[in-house]
């Protein structure tokens, strides 16, 4: 399923990727994957709504509830 949905520690559109390893009994590999992931945001700790192939952020920044302190 990962590779499929995953490029690198990015997700393409689906939400709870890091929770499936950790319920799935893997805690090492959801913090990791979620430790590449919180390298992708700004010095706001915000996401764009896109992140290109190399890391830059693309598009705006969606307002949603989701975009919260760690």
């Amino acid at each position: 399923m990962g590779r499929t949905l995953v490029s690198d520690s990015l997700v393409y559109r689906y939400d709870c990727y890091v929770q499936a390893p950790a319920r799935a009994g893997r805690p090492r590999e959801a913090r990791i994957v979620l430790e590449k992931m919180l390298t992708h945001a700004n010095h706001l700790e915000l996401f764009s709504e896109e992140i290109g192939p190399s890391g830059e952020q693309l598009g705006y920044f969606p307002q949603a509830f989701g975009h919260g302190p760690r």
